[in-house]
């Protein structure tokens, strides 16, 4: 069952309010699944949680941790401090990547306030809220009414029942089912927890993920694995382990990653991504000047000369899709490995906040990213506001959105150029640099681009461009986001261009695209465009 996703009837409302039309046209406008729900796996980037991460099988998708691998995956917390919060980490980042018609979410242990304000209300699936046995009953319950449906479509995978439903048919989301316990607790699980456990592990299909937040209260790793072996029956069946990052000390935890030796693998990780980054020259520079202000603070500080108190509080301005968001964590990373962040704690607000309670529970010490592309102008200023009327120490907030947007807000609320005093500015991508983002993603899962299909796509995105009067198809020539639906597309033409007998090919037929496969995969990313 996927839930309503009543953000974006809001959004529909809002499309409706500047475009005109009637709301079926402006809801289906913005309910067109975004490029990352093409992926016929879940996926979250290594970068996008913080914590330590182990594949036990082997890794098919190098920098991404495979969410809905059959075998599901373990989280290892410690304490209070942190209980949970790496959980919900991973499902903001799943709930960042995809929308709630691609995945939804089932939780047991978790307070669903602290859910709500990471903004994954929409994604949650109502359930029992008895005990764990409860619980994981009404999870076997929801996977046999999802099995039975997807096993009368007749057809062979999820995504082959997404891509038969099309856009704007039925579809059937992911189901990620994650539960926290605790290993040393007088909630502790039971056998009968354990069993449960295991009916619900056996009797999913290909669709439904188990996920185990272990509270590990102080134990190493092996024996918090070891502990759940027995009262869960947790073994190596399971496909990953993603634990809190450790720090110097023996079987500890870290609750503070932004200090001591991590400080340099947080730097060193900003600037490799600057490096690699492609495009995106003015943004570098001003992240540079960023770095240069900070230890130019320090210097005065070693001196003992006077020194303002700056916030550090960003602005990104930007269309969608033009590097914000990774900008964003490669600054987060920059100031944990300066020192300037206690930790290297990073959350998204995707959503609109209601009442503004992002305020709170914030990730102390860290950086709490807001992305207000799709929210209303209204609830832009309303956040600035609050941001700048109360004091929230410990937190750098990153907001990204529409330049006129931003600025308004910005102008609207008495000290929020104070608060906000530096803004970078991002521009569409051009056509090359979307061709140089195509191989690149090409090359994370093996496949490569001939020359002439990366001239293609330059060619194809500069026509576009220049000869076509459709608003929303200019933006999209500039989206990076592009670069990935294009590869995808390109792989669904190659299968049809190559023979059903794949003996005679060759390793570089079987992975290489063509000028052909990408053409077409363009032709009918733009024509969808138009609908």
């Amino acid at each position: 069952m996927t839930r309503t996703n009543n953000a974006a009837k809001n959004a529909a409302r809002e499309h409706q309010r500047k475009a005109g039309g009637n709301y079926t046209t402006a809801l289906r406008h913005v309910k067109r699944v975004p490029a990352h729900d093409g992926d016929r796996n879940l996926m979250v980037p290594f970068a996008a949680v913080d914590g330590w991460f182990k594949q036990i099988h082997s890794d098919m998708h190098r920098q991404c941790i495979a969410i809905d691998s059959p075998a599901g995956g373990v989280v290892l917390s410690d304490g209070e401090a942190r209980e949970g919060g790496l959980s919900i980490s991973l499902l903001a980042a799943l709930a960042d990547r995809y929308s709630p018609q691609r995945v939804n979410f089932m939780t047991w242990g978790f307070d669903d306030e602290r859910l709500r304000k990471a903004g994954l209300a929409d994604y949650l699936v109502d359930s029992s809220h008895g005990s764990l046995t409860e619980f994981l009953a009404a999870a076997v319950d929801e996977d046999r009414a999802r099995s039975n449906k997807f096993d009368e479509s007749g057809v062979g995978t999820l995504a082959d029942y997404r891509e038969k439903g099309g856009i704007h048919g039925p579809a059937m989301a992911n189901l990620v089912i994650v539960v926290k316990v605790h290993l040393d607790h007088e909630s502790r699980p039971t056998g009968n927890d354990g069993n449960a456990l295991e009916r619900l592990k056996n009797s999913n299909f290909s669709g439904l993920t188990v996920i185990v937040d272990l509270i590990t209260d102080g134990k190493s790793a092996s024996g918090a694995l070891s502990a759940a072996k027995i009262s869960l029956g947790i073994d190596h069946s399971y496909g990953w382990v993603l634990q809190a990052k450790l720090d110097g000390a023996k079987n500890r935890w870290s609750p503070r990653p932004g200090e001591g030796r991590n400080r340099d693998q947080f730097l060193a990780h900003a600037d490799s991504e600057l490096n690699r980054l492609i495009g995106l020259d003015e943004p570098k520079k001003q992240v540079q000047l960023l770095r240069q202000q900070v230890l130019l603070e320090f210097e005065y500080r070693k001196r003992g000369m006077p020194l303002a108190k700056r916030p550090r509080h960003l602005l990104l301005e930007g269309p969608v899709g033009s590097g914000k968001s990774t900008m964003a964590r490669v600054v987060a990373d920059l100031y944990t490995g300066l020192g300037v962040l206690r930790t290297g704690l990073f959350e998204t607000l995707s959503c609109e906040p209601s009442k503004l309670g992002f305020l709170t529970d914030r990730p102390r010490g860290g950086v709490q990213f807001m992305d207000t592309s799709r929210w209303a102008s209204r609830s832009v200023i309303d956040a600035i506001d609050a941001i700048v009327s109360r004091e929230v120490d410990d937190v750098m907030f990153i907001v990204a959105g529409d330049s006129a947007v931003l600025e308004m807000a910005i102008d609207a609320v008495d000290g929020a150029s104070r608060d906000f005093p530096t803004t970078i500015t991002f521009q569409p991508f051009q056509p090359s640099e979307i061709a140089e983002l195509a191989t690149e993603v090409a090359g994370e899962t093996g496949q490569k681009l001939t020359a002439d299909a990366g001239r293609a796509i330059e060619d194809h995105l500069g026509m576009v461009y220049r000869g076509n009067p459709n608003l929303a198809a200019k933006a999209l020539t500039g989206n990076a986001r592009l670069a990935r639906a294009i590869v995808e597309g390109a792989e669904t033409h190659r299968g049809l261009r190559l023979p059903t007998d794949f003996t005679d090919l060759t390793d570089d037929e079987l992975r290489t695209l063509t000028e052909v496969d990408v053409t077409l995969a363009l032709r009918k990313i733009f024509r969808d465009s138009r609908n």
